[in-house]
């Protein structure tokens, strides 16, 4: 509208640029009409102005949340009710607007001292009383969950609805989660194991980026390889806070991570994977009186990871075949035999099949999905698949990370009996 605004100022990081909005409507002295203090409830709205996309302003709510419920730095309101949306817009203005409303019982006070006929018990009853107004949410009444959970009430680790499957815990929490687990709770040894792993698969990713990159810049965008080491390194920066002590918990950091630092359609795709797998887990874990007679930690390992390629495959659409990751991930967990005697030889026998699954997608002259549909055929002819040299360089990382462990117990056992002769 051509007004001058109340300050111009260096472009901000969302979190900057929330916590100077929130601190001038809720802090003592930031303006002269309103204020909160530490614990009051109040409802939070995030407005776009008109032309912010979704994806920013799930951002800012998201950080907006964060920051008012924050103790050390923020003002620690208590926020009952958030709302995000477009209810108030000025045609295509990028921008977003933030209230704070109190929630709290009020009692107003009329001309002859008694209350007011604006006095109300909650205003939360207001705010989720039905209405028919078309821009106004269907609200549910909930007061919000975690931060990451803007729209809709989602845990952390990418699936919807409250869960117990959190990646990040502390010892007390790690401790209290595993009692009771029984025969899947994971053995000090076997997080040991798990930690390896997961650093060794993704040391493989690192050092495929060139290769994945080149095969991509062929058939796609050029930065497969690249995506993939983002989500790597983030993988390896997160897995110091995962908890170990459950396969659930382990997958759900996964999930979490690539969902954070991978991006792309590959972040997706790996993310669907590691929550399908979680939820899977999960669901033994808490009802351990449904788990077989027999099964193993392996066996569990297996059935999570066939679970999770099936939500890949359902959400995805991809068929071995598709020339995709699929044509690796498929064959490899359907290879697995989940009572055999040796868990080494077992991955080390599905991944030879892993690799003739990828080997074989340098013949498929037709891709279904990805950007290497749009390209024609005849340049597909002898290019392997990125997404499926990819899953093939983690599962070999994998694969070696278990070798390699199973060589250090023998050479302990072999200085162990020098030691005894």
């Amino acid at each position: 509208h051509g007004e001058p605004g109340r300050e111009k100022k260096k472009v901000a990081g969302a979190r900057a640029v929330v916590k100077e909005v929130v601190d001038t409507i809720a802090r003592s002295g930031g303006n002269e009409y309103f204020a909160c203090e530490r614990g009051e409830e109040v409802a939070l709205m995030v407005n776009n102005l008109g032309a912010v996309t979704p994806i920013e302003l799930s951002l800012l709510a998201h950080k907006a949340l964060e920051y008012c419920r924050a103790d050390e730095d923020g003002p620690k309101l208590r926020v009952k009710r958030l709302l995000v949306g477009s209810f108030k817009t000025s045609l295509d203005m990028v921008g977003v607007s933030i209230t704070l409303m109190k929630t709290g019982k009020h009692i107003g006070v009329g001309d002859d001292g008694d209350a007011a006929a604006d006095s109300f018990d909650d205003l939360l009853d207001l705010i989720d009383a039905e209405t028919d107004a078309p821009g106004w949410p269907k609200f549910t009444g909930r007061e919000p969950g975690a931060a990451s959970a803007c729209f809709l009430e989602v845990d952390r680790s990418g699936g919807g609805g409250s869960s117990s499957t959190r990646p990040l815990r502390g010892e007390a929490e790690r401790a209290s989660a595993s009692a009771g687990l029984g025969q899947l709770a994971l053995s000090q040894e076997e997080q040991t194991v798990a930690a390896t792993v997961i650093a060794t698969a993704c040391d493989a990713l690192v050092k495929c980026q060139k290769l994945a990159d080149d095969l991509d810049r062929k058939i796609g965008d050029g930065d497969c390889g690249s995506t993939m080491k983002k989500g790597a390194e983030g993988i390896l920066k997160d897995q110091l806070a995962y908890d170990l002590t459950r396969g659930s918990a382990i997958a759900a950091g996964l999930a979490e991570s690539v969902m954070k630092h991978m991006g792309g359609t590959s972040g997706a795709i790996y993310n669907i994977l590691f929550t399908a797998a979680s939820t899977h887990l999960q669901a033994l874990e808490e009802s351990p009186e449904k788990i077989a007679a027999g099964t193993t930690k392996y066996m569990a390992f297996v059935e999570a990871l066939r679970a999770g390629v099936a939500a890949v495959q359902k959400y995805g659409g991809a068929q071995v075949g598709d020339r995709t990751l699929i044509d690796v991930l498929h064959p490899f967990a359907h290879s697995l035999d989940p009572g055999a005697a040796s868990v080494t030889a077992d991955l080390s026998k599905a991944l030879k099949v892993a690799q003739v699954g990828a080997e074989g997608t340098k013949d498929m002259k037709e891709a279904i999905l990805g950007r290497s549909s749009y390209v024609p055929a005849d340049a597909l002819i002898g290019i392997g698949d990125p997404g499926a040299v990819v899953a093939l360089h983690w599962l070999v990382g994998m694969v070696v990370a278990c070798r390699m462990i199973d060589e250090q117990r023998v050479d302990a056992l072999e200085r162990q009996d020098e030691a005894m002769q």
